[in-house]
This record gives structure tokens, sequence and C-alpha cells, in this order.
């Protein structure tokens, strides 16, 4: 019995140990190289209605609803979501800085999580194309912290999703 209750306390002495260790927040970065016109793999990003051809969260459930701003282009435009889906949930997002054809600032404001920031960056590698970043810096109270490697690889695979599909939209033949 004095053996169990040894494992068991230093099982919860390790838990509790790497939980201490853990971040209060978490960086998600992924990046793209695309061969297309640095205005048309921008507008992909700066144009909210363009999320719906090449954002996953848009695939998630593809009935969703949104609601956009009038402009839905530029500093300030933003578009609003509700989703039955729980992975979906219901939010706003706004393009908070818009640099032409080399930053965009987002604000995420979701009903259930809270606020968070994204960056698209646009930088051009001349012959190789354009490098899309996008990033995530993201605060986490005590409890969350516990899911943020988890929070981690989810975001990240979706954010190279997002970013495989503005380069497909983007190297349409078609301009949008």
């Amino acid at each position: 019995m004095d053996q169990i209750i040894y494992v068991a306390v230093m099982v919860v002495t390790g838990l509790l140990f790497y939980w201490i260790t853990l971040p209060f927040t978490f960086t998600i970065r992924r990046r793209i190289v695309i061969k297309a016109p640095a205005d048309r793999i921008f507008r992909q990003v700066n144009d909210l209605r363009n999320w719906e051809k090449w954002s996953p969260w848009h695939s998630i459930d593809p009935n969703q609803k949104i609601t956009y701003s009038d402009p839905d282009s530029g500093q300030g435009a933003w578009y609003t979501w509700e989703s039955t889906n729980k992975n979906v949930d219901k939010g706003k997002l706004t393009l908070e800085e818009v640099q032409e054809n080399h930053l965009i600032k987002i604000r995420l404001e979701f009903e259930k999580w809270g606020t968070s920031h994204a960056v698209m960056r646009f930088n051009d590698k001349k012959k190789e194309g354009y490098e899309v970043i996008w990033s995530m810096d993201s605060k986490m109270n005590a409890f969350s912290k516990l899911f943020g490697p988890f929070m981690r690889m989810n975001l990240g695979s979706m954010f190279q999703k997002g970013l495989n599909g503005i380069k497909k939209e983007s190297r349409r033949k078609k301009r949008q």
C-alpha cells in the first residue's frame, strides 16, 4: 500500500512540476513561398470575402453565418461568424492594420475563448516568389496552459492548411 501511495505522489508531483514549467504564452509561426504577383497574394488576405476560399475554419462549417463590414477589405474591415460547430463557434475577425503587400495585423475575438492577435507578413523573395508568414502569439490562463502544446500543434496545422489554400487561390490563372 505504501508503494502505491509513493507512486501516486510521484506521478502527481511530476504532473505538477510539468504544469508549473509550462509557459503562459504560445507562439505559432508557419510560412510558405508562393510564385504569384504580390497584389494577388495580398488580396487573398486583405479581401475578407476571399477567406471563404482558403480559410480552414470555413471548410469545417461551410454553412456558418457570416456578416461582412462595408467595405470588406482594408484596415478596419471585419466579419463576424456564427456556427453551431463547437470547433468554429462564434466571433469577429478585424483587420487592425494593413500595409499594402507587406503586413496585415488581425484581431480575433472568440465568444468562448477570448481575444487573440495574428499577423500575416508578405516578404519579396525575388525569383523565388513571395513568402507569406502567418503567426499568432497568445496568452493562456493557468488551466488552459495545460493544453498549450496541443493548441500549438492543432493551430499550426490549420495555419499551414490556410497558407496552402492562399497559394492555390493566388496561383489561379483567373484573377479574383
